[in-house]
């Protein structure tokens, strides 16, 4: 069976992943926690051709007025093949006005992030696997202990002034971009780049990384 979406405050709106549709615009709140032993699934369909018709892939995003929604993800897998559309999307006027994603992951696809003013973005525990990293923007954003795998780009660009924190997070195999932001005990295992600035307590090498050892060894 696929996942569903389900929005506190409109109890009649569920949205199956599987459906073929543009986008899902939500302007109450969202909550979508699966648990240790059962993974909620979601898979955006990219650019899939139907009866002569080209239908772009599905993204979840917040829509509104005035009240921001928030937005909680939990033991959930996001999954689209490459150029498979956008799995998080919290930016400007599509942007929540609390973002909390933990033990999720998301494999593919790209996520766009950072905010507006006076929204809290907490991302802790993920994995990235070969899934972009576009962050940028006046959010408070916080993004600790995720492993972020074989990304093509991971840019974490705060606004001037606003403070960001990145702590205990493993790249691996990734391209890194950054603007000043408050981080340490970060591993860079052959990557390209790092967050700024470089601090004592990081780790940096140029050796075989975690996720491909493993892949090698299957341990």
């Amino acid at each position: 069976m696929p996942a569903t979406e389900r929005c506190p405050g409109q109890p009649s709106v569920a949205l199956e992943f599987f459906i073929l549709t543009t986008q899902f615009a939500f302007g109450h709140g969202c909550v979508h926690p699966g648990s240790v032993l059962s993974m909620l699934k979601p898979f955006h369909f990219p650019s899939t051709f139907l009866a002569g018709n080209i239908f772009s892939g599905m993204d979840v995003r917040p829509s509104c007025t005035s009240a921001k929604p928030d937005g909680t993800y939990q033991f959930t897998k996001f999954a689209c093949p490459a150029a498979g559309g956008f799995h998080l999307d919290d930016y400007s006027t599509a942007s929540y006005g609390g973002l909390n994603v933990q033990e999720c992951e998301l494999w593919g696809g790209t996520n766009v992030l950072g905010g507006t003013s006076g929204t809290t973005l907490l991302l802790d525990n993920n994995l990235f696997a070969r899934s972009c990293i576009g962050a940028a923007g006046s959010g408070s954003l916080s993004f600790s202990n995720n492993l972020v795998w074989g990304t093509a780009s991971a840019r974490l660009n705060p606004s001037s002034g606003t403070v960001w924190y990145a702590f205990n997070n493993d790249f691996d195999s990734t391209t890194i971009g950054s603007s000043t932001l408050t981080n340490g005990y970060n591993a860079y295992l052959n990557c390209s780049g790092h967050l700024l600035p470089m601090n004592s307590s990081d780790i940096l090498s140029s050796s075989i990384g975690i996720w491909t050892a493993v892949e090698e060894t299957g341990n």
